[in-house]
């Protein structure tokens, strides 16, 4: 399997392509249809994988028993964002914000992407031992730190960064590994490959590992959790088009932005809020929020594009854009 850790440019999502067969679903779903819309996304994420139809359009309302999330009318919103780039990076980005720390990912001539976290006024880098890939995805309360690395063999895995020590998580019977969070007691939500090439989510409580599998599809990508324990993330249906889910009471709900070809899910708060992102029409990428049945669309002013990765307890989102000349900075938007 080749190596297919996108940390830039743009979605910036795990994808690990699995060619044939299906996902078996280890918990049935209940069945709600409650008249909710189903849009018609084509997968427009820079996968690495040439065998993906980026272009093909499915209706997935006839074949999944899921429920899709309720729509309401796409607004805008506007936050106060500054930019947190490391010093000498060509690229940088945020994935989370947590106590006052950032943690993100950067990339400079000669490195693929290594991790990073800011607090204060100070860049640290961060780096597991040995690794030629990494990636810092989530910080907590506490200060620990999750996200994914290649080792020297090219092989993924997660880990746990706290007080100057790393610590390797590999889901059971994993091919690829990597962590995507950390709540504020410790439990953690990722994706691996299992020993069967299905891209599957997964929740770890204090090694305790639960399977988050989006039913009926082969690619599901969890990324974020509350403390109530919904999960979003995001799934690729059978003809490669994205979309985002929630994970809610054991109920899975489909996710699109109204009118979007591409939508992703990458966090959740403890008040039901959730941020992530979406391709319009003209394919161009926006980062949203969404509550109380309305998305609101998030955009960074002079931004060609803009990705929304995390959204706080207090409301604040972390993220990525791109400006006018192709390059990545991380933001924080309050």
């Amino acid at each position: 399997m080749a190596r297919t850790l996108r940390y830039f440019p743009r979605i910036l999502m795990l994808l690990f392509f699995v060619a044939g067969g299906h996902l078996s679903m280890a918990q049935s779903v209940p069945i709600s249809n409650s008249g909710g819309m189903f849009h018609r996304p084509r997968v427009v994420l820079h996968a690495m994988d040439a065998g993906l139809n980026l272009h093909a359009i499915a209706d997935l309302s006839s074949r999944l028993n899921v429920e899709p999330v309720a729509l309401g009318s796409a607004q805008k919103k506007v936050y106060q964002f500054r930019s947190v780039d490391y010093p000498g990076a060509t690229r940088s980005g945020v994935w989370d914000y947590n106590g006052g720390t950032a943690v993100g990912s950067l990339s400079y001539p000669g490195n693929e992407g290594s991790g990073f976290y800011f607090h204060g006024n100070t860049y640290h880098f961060l780096n597991f031992p040995g690794a030629i890939e990494s990636i810092a995805f989530g910080v907590n309360a506490s200060g620990h730190v999750v996200g994914g690395y290649y080792d020297s063999a090219s092989k993924g895995h997660g880990f746990i960064y706290h007080g100057g020590k790393f610590t390797k998580l590999d889901a059971p019977g994993s091919k690829y590994t990597e962590a995507r969070t950390i709540t504020d007691d410790g439990v953690i939500v990722g994706d691996y490959v299992d020993s069967h090439n299905h891209q599957v989510g997964f929740v770890d409580r204090n090694g305790a590992f639960t399977t988050i599998a989006y039913p009926g599809v082969r690619i599901t990508i969890s990324t974020g959790i509350n403390s109530s324990g919904e999960i979003v993330g995001s799934y690729f249906d059978h003809s490669n088009n994205v979309h985002g889910f929630l994970l809610s009471k054991g109920v899975y709900s489909s996710m699109d932005y109204p009118g979007a070809i591409g939508t992703y899910a990458f966090a959740i708060n403890d008040a039901g809020e959730i941020a992530g992102g979406y391709y319009d029409a003209s394919d161009v990428e926006h980062g949203f929020t969404y509550s109380g049945g309305v998305f609101i669309q998030v955009d960074v002013p002079g931004a060609v594009s803009t990705e929304l990765c995390r959204i706080t307890n207090d409301g604040d989102v972390t993220g990525f854009i791109e400006d006018g000349l192709g390059e990545d900075h991380g933001v924080i938007g309050h």
